[in-house]
């Protein structure tokens, strides 16, 4: 089993397949973040894991991307967290997807750089990178020439769908709670986005949560449904 592993090329494989998660498959990102975390030592199992992604991506080569022609919907995104899903270290995924004009634009799926606490202080962290990206989205947006996009408060903020309603209290209200006083002040800045109606925080259900899938290993039904919501058999 150690020969098989030191002879498969592990990094190059990883790399391929993180190419077709950034450009037309997203719902490769949480597999690929989580084998990534083996490449300076991959072992026999996680070898074998990638074999059946590999064999997955081959059955399912016909889904990708589509940006539909006249999508009257326009810049939103969707923020999840695993709480202390890394058994290592005890820190959570984030993951996110920023969906522009009806398809995806930008997503992430990667560990936290600290351990949360609490689900809830997962979210809140998930919830700042998301507002980060929506930032820079129309930041570019804005340098284009959509001036619906500027980042001011005449235009309409951008939607962001949560699934924690404990992180959208801590956003909305600027008291501080003893169970929220650790959180570092960086990521009390989405409050100040929150207040300047860049962003909108709207609650959904955990199974409507789309970014879900960037976070965790599902189940066959909820990964086919958000698989769906972001990608289309061509």
């Amino acid at each position: 089993q150690s020969e098989y592993a030191d002879k498969f090329p592990y990094q190059q494989v990883i790399g391929a397949v993180m190419y077709l998660a950034v450009n037309t498959r997203p719902g490769l990102a949480y597999s690929v973040n989580y084998l990534s975390r083996f490449n300076n030592e991959p072992t026999y199992h996680a070898c074998k894991a990638l074999v059946h992604l590999l064999c997955y991506i081959a059955s399912t080569v016909g889904r990708g991307l589509r940006f539909p022609k006249n999508s009257t919907s326009g810049l939103e995104a969707y923020s999840d967290a695993d709480w202390a899903g890394d058994y290592d270290t005890s820190r959570s995924t984030t993951g996110y997807l920023v969906y522009l004009w009806g398809a995806p634009v930008a997503l992430q799926a990667r560990l936290q750089p600290t351990a949360a606490t609490s689900s809830m202080e997962s979210e809140y962290m998930a919830a700042y990178a998301a507002i980060q990206e929506i930032l820079w989205v129309r930041g570019i947006l804005s340098e284009l020439g959509y001036k619906e996009y500027d980042l001011d408060s005449s235009q309409p903020p951008t939607t962001l769908f949560m699934d924690s309603k404990s992180a959208i209290d801590l956003a909305e209200n600027p008291v501080h709670h003893k169970r929220s006083k650790h959180i570092r002040v960086k990521y009390h800045w989405l409050r100040e986005q929150v207040g300047a109606k860049v962003v909108k925080l709207v609650h959904v259900p955990t199974a409507d949560m789309v970014a879900d899938i960037f976070t965790k290993g599902l189940s066959e039904k909820l990964n086919t449904k958000h698989l769906n919501a972001m990608t289309v058999l061509l």
